[in-house]
């Protein structure tokens, strides 16, 4: 899988956090919605990327794209 792109990031900035590592993660976060307890998943630039109704089929969905999900409390 490619490294996700960041739209109208700085110059050398995606590579910077290619040299992190921070590029295949993303953070997943308890919310709820209109009443609903849902999982929301966000980049590591914070771009959101999806709601999930549980946290382990969150995590089960980045890890099929080759990303690391971390918990955000």
């Amino acid at each position: 899988m490619s490294a996700m792109q960041m739209p109208d990031a700085p110059e050398g900035l995606e590579q910077d956090f290619a040299l992190l590592g921070i590029l295949n993660r993303a953070y997943v976060k308890r919310v709820v919605r209109n009443g609903e307890k849902l999982f929301e998943v966000h980049a590591a630039d914070g771009s959101f990327l999806g709601q999930f109704h549980d946290r382990e089929t969150a995590f089960a969905a980045l890890r099929l794209q080759d990303m690391e999900p971390l918990s955000v409390h």
